[in-house]
């Protein structure tokens, strides 16, 4: 079997030069992602198009990140990935700059679907190489503070993108999502080449295991994000508190979500495997969405759910990313490149597939759908548990 060719950096100097940084690469593609919504009237404006057209810019993103994400993983674990990962910033930074400079609606698709191919490199490059340089102990840890980057960017992008285009126009939060992408592109430029290999550990796991843990983390990892972001709206619309409370309710999960990231280390040292920090989380989120589900409705239980909701997901992301990392032997990139496909499949297809159980059966029949589909993940992420102990 081969090695992996990307050498880790001394463990010692790793936090300073090592994980911030790719922590600003995960946040630049996560507001890559949501950017076109933030800008949805300038750009029905500038490209003399409707909502769906606005949608189709997000979509296409999408759309090739997943298309590409397991193959592009397959070859970052056969060159070296910070090789891979320079040019892809660049035509990342070319991508936002392409799409800033026309207005033209088959040009702006295209620039989308070069971002998202470049994004579907550089995602899996990064979550590999936290594996690569980072000790198994401290992987979860390394994990959560990458991913905290995802987290913020993400969620906060649309909220982001929209205030700086208002000053700035719609051009600006483009442009300087170029900027950021060159700069992030420069430090990842002066990063050690080589060091001594850092050791992973040996797991007597066959292929069922990690396609077992793969489809475990789709489920209540895709389909939490997804119901995390659409449920508070579905039922808030519903009982007549969503609009009025929508920016507290969604910063309440956002910083749960951000706070799971960070504390996904510490309470990681507490247990003894990855794998039980993934129980914990599992075991929370299917608490916290039956709750939602079925609590009477208010803002004060709705935005508690939400809130242990987004803790669940916080801490069980890097923690489910850390094992599949243990299972994937040399091909870390690929796997972790299936499970973030897997992941965007769930928010691709679930939203539409909520719109139209919510036009036909009601917002009940969605929260029930969201529970069974979370719920499989759980149950998913408990045979694992018990098959691994």
């Amino acid at each position: 079997m081969y090695q992996p060719v990307t050498q880790p950096f001394p463990l010692t100097r790793m936090p300073q030069l090592f994980l911030l940084p790719l922590a600003l690469i995960a946040l630049l593609v996560g507001l890559a992602e949501s950017m076109p919504l933030s800008m949805a009237r300038a750009l029905i404006q500038v490209f003399g198009i409707d909502l769906e057209g606005v949608m189709s810019l997000k979509t296409s993103f999408t759309f090739a990140f997943v298309i590409a994400a397991p193959l592009l993983g397959h070859y970052c674990d056969r060159i070296h990935r910070t090789k891979l990962l320079l040019p892809a910033l660049v035509v990342f930074a070319a991508s936002a700059l392409a799409m800033a400079c026309t207005s033209n609606m088959a040009v702006a698709i295209a620039s989308r679907v070069v971002a998202g191919i470049a994004a579907a490199l550089i995602l899996p490059a990064v979550l590999a190489m936290v594996a690569d340089h980072t000790a198994p102990a401290r992987q979860v840890a390394a994990m959560g503070l990458v991913m905290l980057g995802m987290t913020l960017g993400t969620q906060l992008g649309t909220m982001l993108a929209s205030a700086l285009a208002k000053p700035l126009g719609w051009q600006g939060p483009l442009i300087l999502l170029a900027a950021g992408s060159l700069g992030a592109m420069l430090l990842a430029a002066r990063w050690p080449a080589s060091s001594q290999q850092m050791p992973q550990p040996q797991r007597a796991y066959g292929r069922w295991a990690l396609l077992r843990a793969l489809l475990a983390m789709g489920a209540w990892n895709g389909i939490g994000m997804l119901g995390l972001v659409v449920s508070g709206q579905l039922k808030g619309v519903e009982h007549g508190f969503w609009l009025e409370h929508s920016l507290l309710t969604a910063l309440t999960y956002i910083a749960a979500m951000a706070a799971g990231n960070l504390a996904a280390g510490a309470v990681r040292r507490q247990l003894r495997r990855d794998e039980d920090l993934v129980l914990l989380a599992v075991l929370l989120l299917g608490v916290s969405v039956a709750a939602f589900a079925l609590l009477p409705p208010s803002l004060p239980a709705g935005m508690a759910c939400l809130g242990s909701w987004g803790l669940a997901l916080g801490l069980g992301a890097p923690a489910g990313t850390a094992v599949l990392v243990s299972r994937a032997g040399a091909d870390i990139a690929q796997v972790l490149g299936w499970s973030l496909m897997l992941n965007a499949v769930a928010v691709l297809l679930g939203m539409p597939l909520c719109l139209q159980l919510l036009m036909r059966l009601g917002t009940e029949t969605v929260l029930l759908a969201l529970v069974a589909g979370v719920g499989l993940g759980v149950c998913l992420a408990v045979a694992d548990w018990w098959a691994t102990r």
